[in-house]
């Protein structure tokens, strides 16, 4: 109460108690410090009216120096305390700094927390999705590693618990005597004496909270829950930016894979427009070639019949004979350019059966195996087996094949290596059978690889080409409901790939 006490004699003038057994005098000062009582410093004697007014003024200048000292000593002992927190949150700042992983953090601030203040539990508990679910997300200290088996028991859905109720209030909670808490849940083989937990906040928003326990009654003081809270506020801002960040990249990732899949079906939607314009523009001169074959194989079977007739009837030493000749050859390779025509204008029926496509490209082998190696070229085949059946006019896809083994011969005049493969595939959704064709020729320069597949386009017209090649074999597949792809680079050969599709649209 601020007041000096001088006794004489202990027992006769006032109820004073005298700490020590036969001390008959005593003499009591506060201790004060800026005006406010922080203890007192007493002395007792065995004899009666041991003290003096001169002993009282001593005593009261050793009590103000002593109270200076405590409180000096107090004082330090905050600053330290607090420096200590103001480390911890700068250590849990810089080392949590830039991480985008929620869990990450709250696993990091609760080692260091347990770490540098010795606590035996460390939990960092974060709400999860719209029904505010609660889950323990970061765990330090010496019981962790009991907390963590245990939390097979612990039903966090529940609003009740400390924990719980801090959590769900936003309202700090320092506890000294857990037996007192009537709301405090027991952890198995966790005996708990004394807790203390704060929010996690960003503004209106509970986050979750951070909780601390001990087996030590008064385990903590209000320093300790200011820390605390201090810690809390920094920490839930970096959960909550990193939180948004999770969602943003979310939202960026979706972005992306719908970009992919956009471009994706950009670029079929571009191939299939140019298959469909390659088909069409086939599909009209093909009408225009059917046109014409009509017309010219009439008058062309006449000149090569009569040429025929003629030539039987001249004698074989006749002048005109030769002349004759020749008109005949030409006839007849005129009628072949027709019969071509009539080809790549699809005017002659198919039979289309479920065919095994290894097989048709055996049977299309056997046919070029002795041309091949006339021509000094070495065959290599890759084909599959077990590849699904395609619904295929055989003799047309044949035909189809052999144009390509053909035309790569023709790549080939020194010689050189054909690469003949089949392969199952996957592309817009559907299943594929390809036939692959690669020879190890002269290439197809950049300018003509676009007009391949193009009706007369031929590079060989002196040899006797005549461009409807690939054309009809273009019409074919597409007609199979197909198409064929060509890549080329010059001096390194070509690759014609034939798809083929599983099921029919």
């Amino acid at each position: 109460e601020g007041f000096i006490l001088r006794v004489a004699s202990v027992g006769t003038e006032t109820d004073y108690e005298p700490e020590y057994a036969g001390s008959r005098s005593a003499l009591v000062v506060p201790m004060q410090y800026h005006r406010q009582v922080i203890g007192s410093l007493g002395l007792e004697s065995t004899k009666e009216a041991a003290f003096t007014i001169y002993d009282e003024h001593l005593l009261m200048v050793i009590a103000s120096h002593l109270s200076g000292l405590l409180e000096n000593g107090r004082l330090r002992h905050e600053a330290e305390s607090r420096a200590r927190n103001l480390g911890l949150i700068h250590e849990v700042v810089e080392r949590v700094i830039g991480l985008t992983d929620v869990r990450q953090i709250a696993q990091i601030a609760a080692e260091l927390m347990a770490r540098n203040f010795a606590y035996e539990l460390t939990a960092v508990v974060l709400t999860e999705g719209p029904g505010k679910t609660f889950e323990i997300a970061g765990l330090g200290g010496s019981a962790a590693a009991i907390i963590q088996d245990e939390l097979q028991y612990i039903d966090m859905d529940r609003e009740v618990g400390i924990v719980m109720r801090v959590a769900v209030t936003g309202q700090s909670a320092l506890i000294n005597d857990i037996s007192k808490e009537p709301i405090y849940i027991p952890i198995p083989n966790w005996p708990a004496a004394s807790e203390m937990c704060v929010a996690l906040k960003d503004g209106d928003r509970i986050l979750g909270a951070i909780d601390v326990e001990s087996q030590r009654k008064n385990a903590f003081s209000q320093n300790d829950l200011v820390m605390l809270e201090s810690l809390a506020g920094i920490l839930a801002s970096m959960i909550s930016n990193a939180d948004q960040y999770q969602k943003l990249q979310a939202i960026v990732d979706q972005l992306k894979t719908t970009r992919e899949e956009l471009q994706e079906r950009i670029i079929a939607q571009h191939m299939a427009e140019a298959r469909l314009i390659e088909t069409e523009k086939l599909a009209a001169v093909g009408e225009m070639a059917a046109g014409i074959a009509h017309e010219l194989n009439n008058p062309m079977t006449t000149v090569a019949g009569f040429s025929e007739v003629i030539l039987n009837e001249l004698p074989a030493d006749a002048a005109v004979r030769p002349d004759m000749e020749l008109v005949l050859h030409e006839a007849q390779r005129a009628r072949e350019v027709v019969y071509r025509l009539l080809d790549f204008s699809r005017q002659n029926e198919t039979t289309r059966v479920r065919c095994d496509v290894k097989e048709v490209v055996v049977d299309m082998l056997t046919m070029v195996n002795h041309l091949l190696q006339t021509n000094g070229v070495r065959l290599v085949t890759s084909l599959k087996d077990g590849l699904p059946e395609v619904d295929m006019d055989r003799n047309q896809i044949k035909q189809v094949l052999l144009n390509l083994v053909h035309n790569a011969l023709n790549a080939m005049p020194q010689g050189g290596e054909v690469h003949v493969s089949t392969v199952r595939r996957r592309r817009d959704k559907r299943r594929w059978v390809t036939v692959c064709v690669r020879d190890t020729g002269v290439g197809i320069p950049p300018e003509n690889l676009k007009r391949v597949f193009e009706p007369f386009f031929t590079t060989r017209s002196k040899e006797g080409g005549t461009g409807l090649g690939l054309s009809v074999s273009y019409g074919v597949v597409a007609n199979h409901g197909g198409y064929i792809e060509v890549e080329s680079q010059v001096g390194k050969g070509s690759l014609f790939t034939v798809w083929l599709p599983v099921e029919v649209k």
